[in-house]
């Protein structure tokens, strides 16, 4: 889950439910972490926006 405010877009109660299309619900925040810098230059996300329901897909570069 997704604690402060940051440069991504991401907002505080979104929940993290993907990393390149690899689940990681059962992760810790540092395997996840290590996930997303192993992603090199490029990271797709799918995230759970909070309490809306809402499912989004995030690519970065």
């Amino acid at each position: 889950m997704v604690q402060h405010n940051n440069e991504t877009g991401l907002l505080p109660g979104d929940k993290l439910l993907e990393v390149n299309g690899l689940p990681v619900e059962d992760k810790t925040r540092e395997e996840i972490i290590d996930k997303i810098k192993a992603s090199g230059e490029s990271v797709t996300l799918k995230v759970s926006g909070g309490d809306v329901g809402m499912v989004s897909l995030l690519r970065f570069k």
